[in-house]
C-alpha cells in the first residue's frame, strides 16, 4: 500500500505580493508582452522569478495562472464601476476600494 502524501503546506500571497504581480502584469501589458484576453507561457515563469527573487517565495504554476485572473476579473470590475462614474478609487496603502460614504449608500440603493 502506498505511503499517504504529507500535506503540502500552503502559502498564501500577502497584499505586497498581489500588488506586485500586478504591478507586473501591468508592465508586460505596457511593453506588449500580454494582452488583456491571454496569459502567455512565458507570464507564470517570469511572475514566479519575480516572486522568488522579491519575497524569497515560489508558488506552483496552477496557483499563479489562478491569482492572475482572480486580479484581471477584479481590474475589470473595478473598470466597470469607474465607468459608470461612481467615483471609485482605490487605495494602494490599504490595498482597498474607496468611495466617500455618500456615494456607497447611493450605489447601495441603487
Amino acid at each position: 500500500m502506498p505511503k499517504p502524501k504529507a500535506p503540502k503546506e500552503r502559502i498564501n500571497f500577502t497584499p505586497k505580493m498581489e500588488t506586485a504581480i500586478a504591478e507586473h502584469l501591468l508592465n508586460m501589458h505596457r511593453n506588449g508582452e500580454i494582452s488583456s484576453q491571454t496569459i502567455g507561457s512565458h507570464v507564470v515563469p517570469q511572475i514566479t522569478r519575480m516572486l522568488t527573487e522579491t519575497f524569497g517565495v515560489s508558488f506552483p504554476r496552477d496557483t499563479i495562472r489562478s491569482k492572475y485572473y482572480a486580479l484581471q476579473n477584479l481590474t475589470r470590475l473595478y473598470i466597470s464601476f469607474k465607468k459608470r462614474g461612481t467615483g471609485m478609487g482605490w487605495d494602494s496603502t490599504n490595498f482597498t476600494f474607496m468611495m466617500d460614504d455618500e456615494r456607497w449608500s447611493h450605489l447601495l440603493q441603487v
